[in-house]
């Protein structure tokens, strides 16, 4: 017999887990990669119908004054979705309630909401709100970051507000909306999340870790949810500088 060098052994036992790890991750990664490409060239989407958009529903979007949130409220509003906007700054919402209304034979509503500042009895406000209408989607939009920095440097004020917006809105809200959305047995919830919730992006370091929970959240929810009829997705997006979003009825 041979001896057996156990030096030699340990250390090429160590090599297999780790490459063994490696080929995980590496699998991983490329699953998300495939799922990615299926879902947005292959898989056809689920038509609007499914949400209530025959039955007068209703379509809430959070930062809607500009950016991915104005275009959702016009695509959404373009379809036959009643509005209801929600936003901080009462001009840009009242312009954008009177575009669509212009344009569309819709109904709208306005609520102004200063996401950074919410406390519980404006949250309990809106929610009084809300559960008075047919809702059929919701868009969480609303966000905030701050410029490229160390999270050591960024300021506690910053901090607090991406917690307070990127991570309390979206759950706030779709708790407050998800019993009615459970009665009716269908609605969307469409979180918009971001590439840097998927792949941890340094110097943006909070911002990447509140949309990793996002993206969490957004997949353990639909799980809860689907027995209901309830779609709940989450949109990556990168660097967006613009686009013209086709959403079908």
């Amino acid at each position: 017999m041979y001896p057996v060098n156990l030096q030699e052994f340990s250390d090429l036992t160590s090599i297999s887990i780790v490459l063994l790890l490696g080929v995980y991750v590496f699998l991983r990664k490329l699953q998300q990669i495939l799922f990615l490409f299926l879902q947005t060239f292959v898989v056809p989407g689920k038509r609007l119908t499914g949400f209530g958009l025959k039955e007068g529903a209703w379509a809430v979007v959070t930062g809607c004054t500009d950016g991915i949130g104005k275009e959702f409220a016009l695509r959404l509003s373009e379809a036959g979705f009643n509005m209801i906007l929600i936003a901080r700054d009462i001009n840009r919402l009242n312009l954008v309630s009177r575009e669509i209304e212009s344009k569309h034979s819709v109904k709208t509503q306005t609520h102004i909401m200063d996401f950074q500042h919410a406390d519980s009895s404006k949250y309990n406000e809106l929610t009084q709100k809300l559960n008075q209408h047919d809702i059929g989607v919701l868009v969480n939009n609303v966000g905030t970051s701050w410029r490229f920095a160390y999270f050591v440097e960024t300021p506690l004020s910053k901090i607090d507000d991406m917690i307070q917006v990127n991570v309390n809105v979206a759950t706030r809200i779709a708790h407050a909306i998800l019993p009615g959305m459970i009665n009716r047995k269908r609605s969307l919830i469409l979180n918009i999340g971001s590439f840097s919730g998927t792949f941890p992006t340094p110097m943006l370091a909070l911002y990447s870790a509140t949309k990793a929970f996002l993206a969490s959240f957004t997949s353990v929810l639909a799980e809860e949810v689907r027995q209901h009829n309830i779609m709940v997705e989450y949109l990556n997006t990168y660097y967006v500088v613009g686009f013209h979003l086709v959403l079908q009825d």
